[in-house]
């Protein structure tokens, strides 16, 4: 899916490309997801409809394909923002 998502003309315009990527635990990524579904329809929605274990492990296929990506993009820069801290950075 991201392959076919970096063939598009976009990407073909650019030589070189940098990177940054926020890294967000399952945990926050779902509280944060769930607040907004919370506020746009009224009631408290699942991160995913799925298992809690499942859901854990579309949450890592989803940065190990980002990662995968990235290698096939070669960036001039790669960097890399951990936003599971105090900082409120989301």
């Amino acid at each position: 899916m991201m392959q076919a998502f970096l063939v598009k003309k976009l990407f073909q315009r650019f030589r070189q490309v940098a990177v940054a990527t926020v890294h967000c635990s399952f945990e926050r990524n779902a509280s944060q997801l769930a607040a907004c579904k919370r506020c746009s329809s009224g009631k408290l929605m699942k991160y995913f409809s799925a298992p809690d274990h499942i859901a854990r492990a579309i949450h890592s296929e989803i940065y190990r394909c980002w990662d995968s990506a990235l290698v096939q993009m070669s960036p001039v820069a790669n960097i890399s923002i951990n936003v599971d801290s105090n900082l409120d950075f989301l």
